[in-house]
This record gives C-alpha cells, sequence and structure tokens, in this order.
C-alpha cells in the first residue's frame, strides 16, 4: 500500500491541480540579447512585428511577446523568424551572443 486513500470502487481519483509548466520564465540577459537580434533584424528588413509573424509562422502576440522578452520560444520558432532573416539560427544566437558579450576587466 502507499498510504494514499483509495478511491470509491469504479471511480478514479483526480490528480491534484499543477502549476502549468508553459507559463513564461523571467527574461534573462541571453533571451533578452536573442530578443533584441530578431528586432534589430526585423527592423533591417522593414518588417512589421505583423509581417515576421505572417512568414515565420508565428501567431502574432506570441512573437511580440518574444521580442519583449516575456515568453521563451522554441528551437523550431527560432528556425523559422531565421530563415525569415534568410539566416541560420546559429548565426542569430552568434549575434545575440555578440550583444550580450560585456568587456572583461583584466
Amino acid at each position: 500500500m502507499t498510504g494514499e486513500p483509495l478511491a470509491p470502487a469504479g471511480r478514479r481519483r483526480l490528480r491534484e491541480p499543477t502549476v502549468s509548466p508553459r507559463l513564461p520564465a523571467p527574461p534573462d540577459e541571453y533571451a533578452t540579447a536573442v530578443a533584441a537580434a530578431m528586432q534589430a533584424e526585423r527592423a533591417a528588413l522593414g518588417l512589421t512585428v505583423a509581417e515576421l509573424a505572417r512568414r515565420s509562422g508565428m501567431v502574432g502576440i506570441t512573437l511580440h511577446r518574444v521580442l519583449h522578452s516575456q515568453r521563451a520560444m522554441t528551437v523550431a520558432q527560432l528556425a523559422a523568424v531565421a530563415a525569415v532573416f534568410n539566416m541560420r539560427p546559429s548565426q542569430l544566437l552568434a549575434e545575440a551572443e555578440r550583444r550580450s558579450a560585456t568587456p572583461r576587466k583584466q
């Protein structure tokens, strides 16, 4: 026995409510740098957020939240946005790393 109370015969025991794993994580420096790199590329191409969303296949509000570091993005979403910019995802990440790099004191 596990020590859990048994449900009446023929009835399933309900699970306890849990916190949704889809809640956005707090923004960090790297996510902010990726968002800034995406914003810069978007602006350089003269694309609106709506047009970038349409071309990448993302929902507009989702892209807006990603661009404002309010939501994490999936690798598939990163690849789709990078393709709109005619870049590989690694190039977009490299640009983000360049933007987030801070000079180190020697």
